[in-house]
């Protein structure tokens, strides 16, 4: 039983378990429901913690279905074959890097742009500018209705 976080739902996956996963909050939802339907465990909700009769059923279903536990070995098989390790991968991006050495096309734009540039503070400005002054034409505006409305002209006899 997890949380469906994505450190438990790896962990799961390397060990080959199927698991019941109750997500609370950020990713755990979105990993909760790929496990689902992946057939590597169960979602329960987490108002439903308290029903032990859903628990007990959620748990009969992983231990009496062969299809969990057997998808989640055969997932732990796929993560220990996978067809390159991360030490493997290291070392070729470290060879290719020292082959070919930097790279304009890998230097990000970003670098050469101005303080006021790279925080868009250009566009910020000219935005508040025009809250400003659709702010203002909108209070002359009613400044003028209002004293249009009120002005009274006096009657001379």
């Amino acid at each position: 039983i997890t949380h469906g976080g994505m450190g438990s739902v790896q962990e799961l996956a390397l060990r080959g378990k199927p698991a019941i996963l109750i997500p609370i909050f950020g990713d755990q939802a979105r990993n909760s429901a790929m496990a689902e339907h992946n057939k590597l465990g169960k979602v329960l909700s987490k108002l439903e913690v308290g029903n032990h009769e859903k628990i007990v059923e959620l748990l009969n279903k992983l231990m009496n279905n062969s299809e969990y536990a057997e998808n989640a070995k055969r997932v732990a098989r796929m993560l220990a074959k996978k067809p390159f390790t991360s030490k493997e991968k290291l070392l070729k991006y470290v060879e290719f890097a020292g082959e070919f050495g930097p790279s304009s096309a890998l230097r990000p734009q970003s670098l050469d742009m101005s303080f006021i540039e790279y925080n868009n503070m250009d566009i910020i400005v000219i935005f508040l500018l025009m809250c400003v002054l659709t702010v203002l034409a909108f209070v002359k505006f009613l400044n003028f209705v209002i004293t249009k409305l009120t002005i009274r002209k006096a009657k001379i006899e």
